[in-house]
């Protein structure tokens, strides 16, 4: 009786683990609350302004894991689908101020939050409520990631009060987690914990902050784990499930199943180790008994939760494990159940299970193939992906892809639209070039005749003045100006054409005597307008091309000279700022200043906002201004309200 009662009661143990075992499982992998982890890509300093910490998240997080409820939240059919998505891209644009707002509130809470978000209202499903919860990775003092959980709380808006039961049961759940979770460093050094971890361990947060993971790992698993954690690494795995001891405080061991998420950077450096682990000493002995059904349970989990079903080596379908709508099914199961794939797929489907189904015995692996169907008179396109249970059965999971297919399909002809778009855009620049050319050519060409006319001119003036009535010496006059100022437009074109032709070699560049040349050249200019400079934050040197960037500088500080107003002595302030990227410069005056609607056409070739007689130049240079800009990979632009002076940007790449 003894031996009965023992056997029952390992059963009942059995059955009462392989349960909880299964829900433990169901709970990480299938559980209605969405789980996600936002990479900030680069550590973001705590320390800096909160609006600097916002911005840099807009500008560089994206999602780096997540579960399948949190991509079903999105719309998608799958986390793969939104792994490594933009964080904007996720949440739309429209969003972006409400998502500010959280983001600010998150800072301001110390890194971590929870509220509540919406999803503002459609017209088949109204607004979705979720109550999100979002907990900051903060490490030698940056941000370096966020984890967080979006679950839905629609139905307890609505007053259902099964559901308010529910979203209670889940926001306690995540809020008090039973399941012990700690963060460790790739140096193995415990950075983050629980209370569940605390209490399960038997120690206070502040002993266990700091000290080596290994410390409290039974001595005995520190290598077998190791080994499986550094294959996991190599393989650039990203989780894996380790059965494992850890030591109590007062020294007992503890068995426990951990699921360890690997995080790895951009290079593929482990960044950090995130371990869920529960507890299982009760369980250990009756889950030895469980290794068979647990093999069924992974090889089911490693397929994909769509259309599941066990076939045998035969290819008979033996049991199917359907989503939550069966009519995806596309025949009833008495039609399918205990009958060949054969039987119910056609030839070009049924060879490539089978082909699949010895290979993945084969190997160990699953294996995926795509094949295309047509179902109610409509092409579709499929994925099976088949894994062996053991050497006569196997899972085959049957995933609709269509809609990825024709997602795809858009996405190359959107690249044979861009494609196209940038061979527009290289004919562009080839006839720019050609064009630049030829007026390097012209310009040449017509210095010739130019300085005859001129020389004639002078010869007509020195001789022949005498003999010339006022209107004549008028004549004459003109003629000269004349080829004085075409002259003036030539040396401008050759300017021009030369910014592409010159040497565009880069070296450091002192800013101070740079300047000092510059205002050495325009010595005369400065000297009869008296004009007053400032300059202050120049850096000490850039890179640049020095001779370029000098033209740019006397062009600009010129026409602050150039366009002041009358009576008034020139005032000019030149500055810059350290933009990470680029030195963007600033050179600002007191002259009379340029209408907003001109402010976009004044970098143009030959764009003069005033007569001949108004002001001398030939409108090049501004043209010249922005070629140079450009070289440097930069941009240019001005801020003026007409009588209220002229501020100029550039910005040069470091």
């Amino acid at each position: 009786m003894q031996v009965l009662r023992n056997k029952n009661m390992v059963d009942r143990t059995k059955k009462s683990s392989e349960d909880n075992f299964q829900r433990f499982k169901e709970f990480i992998d299938h559980t209605a609350v969405g789980f996600f982890y936002l990479n900030c890509r680069q550590p973001i300093d705590i320390n800096l302004p909160v609006e600097e910490q916002i911005d840099q998240l807009f500008a560089c997080a994206y999602i780096e894991d997540c579960n399948a409820a949190m991509a079903s939240i999105y719309g998608f059919e799958s986390p793969e689908a939104i792994i490594g998505l933009h964080y904007e891209t996720l949440t739309g644009r429209t969003q972006i101020e409400s998502d500010r707002n959280s983001f600010r509130r998150f800072i301001e809470n110390g890194y971590q939050l929870e509220i509540e978000d919406f999803i503002p209202e459609e017209p088949q499903h109204g607004a979705q409520y979720f109550l999100v919860h979002a907990l900051g990775f903060v490490e030698n003092g940056c941000l370096i990631g966020i984890w967080g959980s979006r679950r839905d709380i629609t139905a307890k808006k609505r007053g259902e009060a099964k559901s308010k039961n529910r979203e209670f049961l889940l926001s306690s759940l995540s809020k008090y987690s039973p399941i012990g979770i700690v963060f460790v460093s790739p140096d193995s050094i415990i950075r983050r914990v629980n209370p569940a971890i605390c209490k399960l361990w038997g120690y206070d947060e502040e002993e266990l902050i700091g000290i080596d993971y290994k410390n409290i790992t039974h001595p005995e698993d520190i290598a077998p784990e190791l080994e499986q954690l550094k294959k996991a690494f190599q393989e650039n795995l990203p989780s894996v499930y380790i059965e494992k001891r850890f030591l109590h405080k007062e020294g007992y061991p503890i068995w426990t199943t951990i699921g360890v998420a690997l995080l790895y950077n951009d290079d593929k450096t482990l960044r950090h180790v995130v371990a869920m682990v529960v507890d299982v000493t009760a369980r250990h002995l009756a889950l030895q008994s469980l290794q068979e059904s647990e093999s069924l349970l992974k090889g089911v989990l490693k397929a994909l939760p769509d259309l599941k079903f066990r076939v045998d080596q035969n290819g008979v379908f033996l049991d199917y494990y359907p989503p939550e709508n069966e009519d995806d099914l596309l025949l009833p199961p008495e039609e399918f159940l205990f009958k060949t794939i054969n039987d119910i797929l056609p030839p070009h489907v049924s060879i490539g299970i089978r082909a699949n189904m010895s290979k993945a015995r084969e190997t160990g692996r699953v294996q995926i193939f795509e094949y295309a169907l047509s179902i109610k008179e409509e092409l579709g396109y499929f994925e099976a992906r088949i894994n062996a249970l053991n050497e006569n059965e196997f899972i085959v999971v049957i995933r609709n892809i269509s809609e990825r297919k024709k997602a795809k399909r858009g996405l190359q002809e959107k690249i044979q639209e861009l494609d196209l778009k940038n061979r527009q855009m290289q004919k562009y620049i080839d006839s720019n070039l050609q064009l630049e050319n030829f007026a390097y050519i012209a310009s040449h060409d017509l210095r010739e005749p130019l300085r005859t006319m001129s020389t004639f001119a002078q010869l007509l003036q020195r001789k022949y003045a005498d003999q010339l009535d006022e209107q004549g010496i008028s004549y004459i006059d003109f003629i000269t100006k004349g080829a004085s100022n075409l002259n003036q437009l030539i040396e401008d074109l050759l300017a021009y054409s030369r910014i592409n032709t010159s040497d565009q070699t880069k070296s450091p560049v002192d800013v101070q005597e740079l300047l000092k040349e510059v205002n050495k050249g325009l010595a005369q200019i400065i000297q009869e307008n008296k004009a007053v400079f400032y300059t202050k934050d120049l850096p000490t040197q850039i890179s640049a091309n020095p001779l370029k960037i000098k033209q740019l500088l006397q062009n600009l500080i010129a026409n602050a000279i150039k366009f002041r107003k009358e009576d008034t002595t020139p005032y000019i302030e030149i500055s810059a700022r350290d933009t990470d990227t680029h030195w963007q410069f600033k050179i600002a005056d007191n002259g009379i200043g340029i209408k907003p609607e001109f402010q976009d056409t004044i970098f143009l070739l030959f764009k003069k906002l005033h007569g001949m007689g108004d002001y001398e130049g030939t409108g090049l240079g501004l043209a010249i201004c922005k070629k140079v800009v450009e070289q440097h990979q930069g941009e240019i632009w001005v801020e003026s309200q007409p009588d209220e002076g002229a501020t100029f940007y550039f910005t040069i790449k470091k």
